[in-house]
This record gives structure tokens, sequence and C-alpha cells, in this order.
């Protein structure tokens, strides 16, 4: 009986296993899965449609199409000097660049969250084409970078060798921000340049504020026919020079930019920087004639009555008209001074407004003239000043000034308009 009940079981496992009764995998959890790091290993096309939680790279000559990686995708050093495109790529994470040539890494109708650069031995070229957005990109290493996409915020990180970017006609960039030696060319407009770095830069569009801190000693800025600068806030020298517009410049001394583009207003300023962070638009007051008030008008005087010969007319006294308001004479907030003891004077009294006439001082008789207080020096036609302006103060604001510094060459003779 033991052995037929032991046949038995035997049977019915058998039986079991061959009718396919024993519990499945889901299949369709199988299907659907996806590998944690996905490896591009092959110089081919991968265009199949998927999402990865991230990416490598390793060989030359790959193309990515319609891919989405949930994390970072990573182009490996591996790659040397090869060629690796992005096409139509969702890259939620960072786009990590090690490795590529100087014709490697082009983004091509892609939507990356950020790019992170950073190859070291030798310069690799990225280019983001018109259809690319990128929330923000960080060059370190050797990099060229073009684009004609659309980037919020482009950062060249202090540790970044030898950099040259190109912003091309219908690139979108709103903030660019320099913080080792850069070659920059800006073909479209931006709204923000911050140099912490002397870099030498071509304007070629628009730009709405530049900002020049003291470790971009001696940076350049190139503007070509027709280009107009707005603002430019400056700690330190630089060069603005070509067939464009400056229009208004705040800076901690007035001879700090140089060049043959002159800026229509200049002011000084102890922070400039920090100043134009707020938004200061710089401006040069005029000095303005009040408009007298006009006189009453008179009502038509009524006939007087005829009288009787006989009898004396009585003296009519003439009317009294109100009194015109007097507008507060220009005296008392203006000066206009013609020798440099007057120019001192006037420094060192409380007028808002001082103008200088003709010649101050000559080739042999220089003058210092300190300016502890918020004031405005206008120079009139033809003005001449021998000495130099030591500004001790905010809120200054000079113009129109020929200003012949002691011991000056060529360009000694500053004009500030």
């Amino acid at each position: 009986m033991k052995k037929i009940t032991a046949t038995l079981l035997c049977a019915i496992l058998v039986m079991s296993v061959l009718t396919g009764c024993s519990p499945k995998k889901d299949e369709s959890l199988q299907e659907t899965a996806q590998p944690t790091l996905m490896t591009f290993n092959e110089g081919k096309t991968y265009e199949d449609q998927a999402s990865y939680a991230s990416g490598i790279v390793t060989v030359s000559d790959v193309i990515i199409k319609n891919t989405t990686f949930n994390g970072d995708l990573t182009i490996d050093k591996s790659v040397g000097e090869g060629d690796v495109t992005l096409d139509g790529v969702n890259v939620k994470g960072k786009l990590i660049i090690q490795g590529g040539g100087s014709n490697s890494v082009h983004v091509d109708n892609s939507e990356i969250n950020a790019i992170e650069s950073g190859k070291e031995d030798s310069a690799v070229r990225i280019v983001i084409s018109e259809k690319t957005k990128v929330d923000t990109i960080d060059l370190g290493g050797h990099t060229n970078l073009e684009v004609s996409g659309q980037i919020t915020s482009l950062n060249v990180k202090p540790e970044a060798k030898a950099t040259g970017i190109a912003l091309q006609p219908n690139s979108k960039v709103e903030k660019v921000e320099v913080n080792a030696p850069t070659s920059l060319l800006v073909q479209a407009p931006i709204t923000d340049l911050n140099l912490k770095a002397a870099s030498k830069v071509s304007l070629e569009a628009a730009v709405e504020n530049v900002r020049v801190e003291a470790a971009a000693a001696n940076s350049t800025l190139a503007l070509a026919k027709g280009v107009e600068l707005k603002n430019l806030a400056t700690e330190t020298q630089v060069d603005v020079s070509g067939e464009g517009k400056l229009t208004n410049v705040l800076t901690t001394d007035a001879a700090n930019v140089t060049g043959n583009i002159k800026a229509e207003n200049t002011t000084v300023n102890e922070n400039p920087i920090q100043e134009s962070n707020k938004e200061v638009v710089v401006t040069t007051p005029q000095p303005t004639t009040p408009k007298p008030t006009a006189a009453p008008t008179k009502a038509p005087a009524t006939p007087a009555p005829t009288v009787e010969p006989t009898v004396e007319p009585t003296p009519v006294p003439p009317s009294t008209p109100n009194p015109t308001p007097i507008p507060t004479p220009i005296p008392d907030k203006t000066i206009t001074v013609t020798t440099p003891q007057e120019l001192k004077d006037a420094l060192a009294g409380d007028k808002e407004i001082i103008t200088i006439s003709g010649t101050l001082g000559s080739t042999s008789d220089y003058t210092a003239y300190d300016v502890n207080r918020a004031v405005t020096i206008n120079g009139a036609t033809g003005n001449n000043v021998y000495g130099t302006f030591n500004i001790r103060t905010s809120g200054v604001t000079i113009s129109n000034i020929n200003l012949t510094i002691r011991g000056g060459g060529v360009d000694s003779l500053k004009k500030w308009n």
C-alpha cells in the first residue's frame, strides 16, 4: 500500500511539471524593466525609445536618439577625441562630459537639466543646437562651447583652463558668469555678463549689464558698430573700444574706463558692483532754468461813466495785480567757477551743482581737488582743468570735463560726458 501511495505522489508531481502548474514569474514586469545603468559601448546609433535611470558612453561614434535619462548621462574619458551625438534626448540629471575632441559632442533637439564639462588634457567642443534647452552649464577644464539654443545660466568655473564661448545669433542666454580667463563672442542679446577674471569680450549684440570685478583687471570689451552696452559697472581698469555705444558707467574711478568709446554718463561710487546689482540707473543731472510764472491776465477795464464837466473826476488808483511767484534763483543751488581757488572753495561749500568755465591751472600749475560730498560737477564748453579729482564719497557725478593730469601722455586728457 505504501508503494502505491509513493507511486501516485510521484505521478502527480510529474504531471504538475508537465502541465505548467508551478508558479510563473510576471512576464509583463520582465518586459518593461529597464537597467539601472545603460552602457553605450558600441559605435552605432541607438534609436529605441527608452528610459533609463542613468547612462554612460564609453566609445566614440555613438548616436543616441529619443531616450530619457532620469539621472545622469556621462560621456566617459575613454571616448578620447571621438564624437558623440544626442538627438531628442532628455537628461533630468546632469550631462557630464569627460571625453570628446574638437568636433565631438553635439546636443540636438534635446532638453538637458544641466551640463558639466571637465575634460583636462585637451579641448572638447560642445555644440548646443537651436532647438535645445539647457538650464545651467558649468565649464571646467578645456572647453570650446558654441550655443544656438536656450540657456538660463552659463558659468565658467575658476578651475577652467582654456575656454572659448560663442553665443551665436539665434541663441537665448540670460546670464553669463566668467571666473577664469575666457574669450567670449556675443552675437545675440544677453541680460547680464559678470566678469571675475581677465577676459576678451566681443559684443556684436546689445548687452543690458556688464559687471567687471577687481579680479578681472585689464579685460577688454570690443563693441561692434550699432551695438549698445547700456550699463557698465567696474571696480578696475577695462578697455572699451570699437564703434558701438556706451551709455552708463558706474565706477570707483572715472579713469578706470579707457579706450576710444566714451560713456554718455559716468558716476563715481565706492561700491559699483553692489550698486549695479540693485539695478541703479546711472544718469547725469543737468542744471535747469526755472520758467517764470506768467503774470495773471487782467480783466478788460470797464469804461468809466461820463461825468459832468463841472465835476472834478475822482482819480482811480491803479489796480494792484497779484504778486507773481518768484522762482528760486539758480545761485542758491549752483555756482560757476573760473579759477582753481574758486573751485576749491565751491567744493568746500554746499552748492549742489558746480560749473567750470574757462581754463583752471596750466601745464606748470596743477591742483588736487578733494571731493568730500555728493555734488555734480559740469564743464562749460571749452573748459580745461589741470589737476586731479580725489573722490572720497559716493553720489559724485562728473560730466563734460577736459582734465589734464600731471605727467600724463596722450591718455592724460580725459573727457567724461
